[in-house]
């Protein structure tokens, strides 16, 4: 090391280190330490204006809580008839000295809400509270709404796929109308979009005559036209007594047998089978959870 290099361990390089400290933080120029200063100062007389003159609002609260809490005295005009009535400080009034013992306690209000609003919106979030309860689904019932679902479907997807198998095996026997309508696929559509139809029709006529104020003439029209749609109604049950008001479990079922028992065919097995003994012997059932 030459000797006109500075040793790093020497007086001379020591102060020159300190000299040129650039630690965060610390003020270097002029005007930072006047703003620092400014912003001081500013700080030291807010504080001395808040003591001086403090928030109206603070000093209510600060009043009323030292009114509250402060006993009545005896120059209390109601204190002196309870004393003359035989009341002593500290006990119980009434007759048999169960009463209250301080005066009844009230509220301030401080807000701008009605009277009872504050009751009023603390029942509605319980009411909607335990409406979140009560809808609140557990597992086991969340798992059982499932597989009912599951199981609905799938029953509708057997469902047309036996009518769909009833209707080709009518065609190939040459069979021109089923035993039921319901039997084949296309009559039962067509059997759906007609009772569309008719309930589109019924809301029509219904939101037709929904008027607060009719005439006798338009009283007169839509009672026969109710008379003629109770006429309709009953004919329509009548003729849907077979079929629409089946279920698809029960639809399922019947043309399920009805498939077995005429041309031994099953659905799930997707096999027709050669007469009843085949189909016992073969066949592991008749629903879908054997199969």
């Amino acid at each position: 090391m030459s000797d006109e290099e500075d040793d790093y361990m020497s007086d001379k390089f020591l102060s020159e280190s300190v000299v040129a400290d650039i630690r965060p933080g610390l003020l270097k120029s002029h005007s930072d330490i006047r703003n620092f200063q400014a912003l001081k100062r500013k700080r030291e007389l807010d504080e001395l204006n808040k003591m001086k003159n403090p928030n109206i609002r603070v000093l209510e609260c600060e009043k009323r809580k030292e009114g509250l809490e402060k006993p009545l005295e005896q120059s209390n005009k109601g204190f002196a008839l309870l004393q003359k009535m035989g009341y002593k400080p500290g006990d119980s009034i009434g007759k048999s000295e169960k009463g209250r013992t301080e005066p009844v306690p009230f509220e301030i209000k401080s807000n701008r809400e009605g009277l009872g609003r504050s009751q009023l919106k603390k029942e509605i979030q319980m009411k909607e509270f335990r409406a979140k309860k009560s809808a609140t689904v557990s597992t086991s019932e969340y798992r059982s709404r499932i597989t009912e679902q599951n199981l609905q479907r799938q029953t509708r997807g057997d469902l047309r796929k036996s009518q769909k198998a009833c209707e080709n095996l009518d065609a190939t026997n040459n069979i021109s109308e089923p035993s039921e309508r319901w039997y084949w696929l296309s009559t039962d559509l067509e059997d759906e979009k007609e009772s569309k139809i008719k309930t589109r029709l019924k809301r029509k006529k219904s939101a037709k005559y929904s008027c607060d104020e009719l005439d006798d003439s338009d009283v007169d029209e839509q009672s026969s036209e109710e008379d003629l749609s109770s006429d309709d109604d009953d004919s329509e049950k009548s003729e849907d007594t077979c079929g629409v008001l089946l279920s698809d479990d029960e639809k399922l079922r019947s043309v399920t047998s009805y498939l077995r028992e005429k041309y031994f065919y099953c659905i799930w097995c997707s096999v027709k089978y050669n007469d009843e003994h085949d189909m016992v012997q073969n066949c592991p059932g008749d629903t879908f959870q054997e199969h």
